[in-house]
């Protein structure tokens, strides 16, 4: 489960309509701030009873590809993440040291989610800002 923060391609169209070249620093800067941004929003947006989810969350620490991600480290304490964000049916546990183990149902709470859907308008702003800073506008 991550969050990718896209958008560039049209931020860079927009740029190259009124003959603005950007040059990959800066890009990369307007990136790294709106990560930081949306990694921030996600921290606050998460529930705290154990603080394992919380210490669980990551985020890019350098853009590749042109993205930068958040994401929930699945392999530690903060596994039931992916769980409290979609849900999930009641079952059975078939294998593991956990067989046969009756679970139940758990409802959805979202956190990632609603995190981006709020900040998304805020975290383009963020990294607008930092495009114009580094172009001098």
């Amino acid at each position: 489960m991550s969050i990718q923060l896209e958008g560039m391609e049209q931020l860079m169209s927009q740029l190259n309509q009124i003959g603005v070249s950007l040059n990959t620093e800066a890009k990369n800067k307007a990136l790294m701030a709106g990560v930081d941004l949306m990694y921030q929003k996600v921290v606050e947006n998460v529930p705290k009873r154990t603080r394992n989810l919380e210490k669980s969350i990551q985020k890019s620490d350098k853009v590749q590809h042109d993205e930068v991600s958040v994401w929930i480290d699945g392999q530690g304490k903060g596994f039931y993440g992916y769980f409290l964000e979609i849900g999930r049916k009641a079952g059975v546990a078939t294998r593991g040291k956990n067989k046969g183990y009756r679970y139940p149902a758990m409802a959805a709470r979202p956190f990632m989610g609603p995190a981006y859907e709020y900040n998304i308008g805020n975290v383009t702003d963020k990294m607008g800002e930092v495009i114009r800073r580094e172009l001098g506008l």
